[in-house]
């Protein structure tokens, strides 16, 4: 999609603009802080977590999560991405309201792969 005005002032001319921009008006991705993007920093796991989360239209907060939630110890709830990995890593049914950008409430965990 085409997005008539840049949503970060370090994009411009760079050869994924278009794409950043739409991704943003999508509500996939976010930037950082001062309204910057960042475009050649290599993206790190917990990033591409969200992003993917974002394009699934999947989310979880606490009080939705099910007692039987996988944790990792260094995922702790003080991370911002806290949440996003617990989503990512955990294979589960859950139940939520019927839109867009609703959170989950996990029904049951289902047993991961062996990773």
């Amino acid at each position: 999609e085409d997005v008539e005005q840049n949503k970060f002032p370090d994009i411009e001319d760079h050869w994924a603009e278009k794409y950043i921009n739409s991704s943003a008006a999508k509500g996939w991705i976010n930037g950082y802080g001062a309204g910057t993007f960042r475009p050649d920093n290599i993206i790190i796991r917990c990033e591409a977590m969200k992003l993917i989360n974002e394009v699934l239209d999947r989310r979880v907060n606490i009080e939705g999560l099910h007692p039987d939630t996988k944790h990792w110890p260094d995922n702790t709830p003080d991370k911002w991405y806290y949440e996003i990995v617990l989503e990512a890593t955990n294979t589960h049914d859950y139940e939520r309201e019927d839109r867009p950008k609703s959170t989950e409430r996990w029904t049951k965990i289902k047993e991961n792969p062996v990773w």
